[in-house]
């Protein structure tokens, strides 16, 4: 298993040059061999108003490209997050123009040698059943993985919002190809990984070892997610057991906002040192 962070989340009031130094702090101090780039939004925050290192695929200029290539060389297993996009809009202007920007955002990730890029599927449209959701939905993920396959890039599936894991499994596994993958995202599914088929996080991984690319780690109490691990209700020595029965090579992204530099690194140790058992 190789070990990241999910950049924009962990080292949140940081710029992008903040973000850089601190990261390699970490890195070095607990041996981090993964890093999983935030290309989701702009800095700062649009929700809270807080700076993060995080960029938009299309605010990467030359100097920008220099420092990212510069900063992830170093790295075993190199991704990104992708912006949330418009896949279904009645709009059927905003739609094109939204997948447009995914697509530009694959391939911007490919240029940038990284392996793989995450993005959520996630779409409320009124007027359509369920069914019919899905299979648009699914004419969208063909679209952006015919861009992914063509700049040999890694496209995975996010679980975890709207509860949707059984069905991104379902996309994935149907459209059966190597370039089409999941991110497991613990503390969004969690909470509804019961009602599906799997019944837990850990039989998620034992039935969907083949799909399973990336994970995105963090605590869930029943109120609120992104915790660090071991904050929440989560069995995580439980849960990486199973990764270490299915032999899991992928990467694992931390995700949540510590309180502090110290606490990421003693997480970060902590999710290692279960591994020993």
């Amino acid at each position: 298993m190789i070990y990241g962070l999910q950049m924009g989340c962990c080292l949140l009031g940081r710029t992008m040059d903040e973000g850089i130094k601190t990261y390699r702090e970490v890195a070095e101090k607990t041996g981090l061999e993964g890093v999983e780039l935030d290309f989701s939004f702009s800095s700062p925050d649009p929700q809270r108003g807080i700076v993060r290192p995080r960029v938009l695929p299309s605010e990467i200029d030359a100097d920008m490209e220099k420092k990212l290539l510069d900063f992830i060389k170093p790295f075993r297993t190199k991704g990104a997050h992708l912006p949330w996009g418009h896949h279904l809009d009645r709009d059927a202007e905003i739609q094109r123009e939204s997948r447009q920007q995914i697509n530009f955002g694959i391939e911007k990730c490919a240029e940038l040698g990284l392996h793989f890029v995450t993005l959520h599927m996630d779409s409320k449209m009124e007027g359509i059943s369920g069914e019919e959701k899905w299979n648009l939905l699914t004419e969208a993920v063909v679209e952006y993985l015919d861009c992914a396959r063509k700049n040999r890039i890694v496209l995975t599936l996010e679980t975890g919002s709207q509860g949707n894991i059984q069905k991104h499994a379902e996309i994935i596994n149907r459209l059966d190809d190597p370039y089409l993958k999941a991110t497991l995202d613990t503390g969004h599914s969690f909470r509804y990984m019961e009602g599906t088929k799997y019944k837990t996080l850990e039989g998620y991984i034992k039935e969907e070892k083949k799909i399973l690319r990336n994970i995105h780690l963090h605590d869930y109490d029943y109120k609120t997610d992104h915790l660090a691990p071991g904050q929440g209700v989560m069995d995580f020595r439980s849960f990486i057991r199973a990764l270490m029965e299915i032999d899991y090579k992928g990467n694992i992204s931390m995700e949540y906002e510590p309180s502090s530099l110290e606490e990421l690194c003693e997480s970060i140790n902590y999710v290692k040192s279960l591994e020993q058992g």
